[in-house]
């Protein structure tokens, strides 16, 4: 929450300066990460002349700028390092500056994690692939579910893990910013029969998944799902992607994208233990089941289209380029882009026509509906029917 006022800047840039040993007329280079937000926002103003490369290390990355950069910030933006948790998708983070993505190796990944791994001891102690993760997150903290529904997911995801084959042993892992409603989890567990171990402390989860214990992962949309899948080869499980999305709001909500990619990659649609596949959903043949490689259940191309319309979708205004991909993904398969972007959303910007409005005209108010077909007219270079609905083909 640091957030030095404008008059206080010069004092604090020299005071920081002389801390760390900097000359203010040298060449700065600044890492942040999160740079819409404090405190990362506040060193961006405090050396006004840096060049600033951003770190994103979540599926966040693969999304849209969540808050406009003021140009101060954003003119400045020279490369988005991420980790390839997702192989063969750009992200889209800060796009609209021309950032440069800069991939990060899975290798280098790992290497840092395994320098500040802390094993536990319980974790040193169990048989490989005995340990199920659980990954907390805080959904109703964030008004995304309600507490009720959030406590019904976890303990779903707890029975998940104990139907897991050659699991001994549950932990879940709390965010560590989630509130204290994780700690009574435990009793609920116990009464469906359920033995589970509540960790709390702030340790990163993601160092864990390096341990020959860890033989599977399940959460809703965390980025450490695409951890565990991507950098250590492990089985995950995402739970409760459709109720979130039916939940989610506004449409420019910065989750829904993180939530499109655990849907697709590790939802039940796409369960890696199923039909007869292995580990990583492939088959005998060694190909998954929609032909693309093993690192993911969709093509990777498909995913990308589908990841640009829904941005496109998310802020129409600041990623115009992706119209053609929203327009692409609306026309070949309705159903796929409407799982992801509400209704109203896709009619207001076009995506969807006045027949299919039509077929919801019980749900939706008049002057709303009229609104939304005018619109829809508009943007085909038509001239909306004043007033009324009734003589529209």
């Amino acid at each position: 929450m640091w957030r030095p006022r404008q008059p206080e800047l010069p004092v604090w840039q020299r005071l920081l300066c002389e801390r760390w040993g900097i000359d203010p007329s040298d060449e700065l280079w600044l890492v942040l990460q999160t740079v819409y937000v404090e405190p990362a926002r506040a060193l961006a103003y405090l050396f006004p002349d840096a060049v600033i490369d951003v770190y994103a290390d979540g599926l966040m990355s693969y999304g849209p700028t969540r808050t406009p950069l003021p140009p101060a910030i954003g003119a400045r933006l020279d490369r988005l390092l991420y980790p390839d948790l997702v192989p063969g998708l750009r992200p889209v983070l800060h796009s609209e500056w021309g950032v440069r993505p800069t991939r990060i190796s899975a290798d280098a990944m790992r290497k840092v994690m395994a320098r500040v791994h802390r094993s536990p001891v319980w974790l040193s102690q169990a048989e490989p692939g005995s340990v199920a993760v659980v990954l907390g997150q805080y959904l109703s903290d964030l008004d995304l579910v309600s507490p009720a529904e959030e406590r019904d997911l976890e303990l779903e995801m707890l029975q998940a893990a104990a139907a897991r084959d050659g699991i001994a042993r549950i932990v879940f892992k709390a965010h560590p910013a989630t509130s204290t409603r994780s700690l009574d989890l435990a009793t609920q567990a116990a009464g469906r029969g359920l033995d589970v171990t509540v960790h709390t402390d702030p340790q990163l989860v993601e160092t864990w998944f390096g341990h020959p214990a860890v033989g599977f992962v399940v959460g809703c949309f965390s980025t450490g799902l695409a951890t565990a899948a991507r950098l250590y080869d492990l089985p995950v499980r995402s739970i409760g992607t459709e109720l979130v999305l039916s939940r989610l709001a506004p449409v420019a909500n910065s989750n829904r994208v993180p939530l499109l990619l655990a849907d697709q990659l590790y939802g039940d649609r796409h369960d890696r233990d199923r039909h007869g596949r292995d580990r990583h959903g492939r088959d005998r043949h060694g190909r998954d089941r929609h032909g693309g490689d093993r690192n993911g259940s969709l093509d990777a191309d498909r995913l990308a289209v589908l990841v640009k319309a829904v941005t496109y979708a998310m802020q129409p205004t600041a990623y115009r380029p992706f119209q053609a991909a929203a327009s692409e993904i609306a026309t070949a398969d309705p159903p796929l882009l409407g799982r992801y972007v509400p209704r109203s959303r896709l009619a207001a910007l076009g995506l969807i026509g006045p027949a299919i409005l039509r077929r919801a005209s019980r749900v939706v108010p008049r002057r709303l509906r009229r609104r939304l077909i005018e619109a829809s007219f508009r943007r085909r270079g038509r001239s909306p029917v004043p007033g009324t609905d009734r003589h529209v083909p």
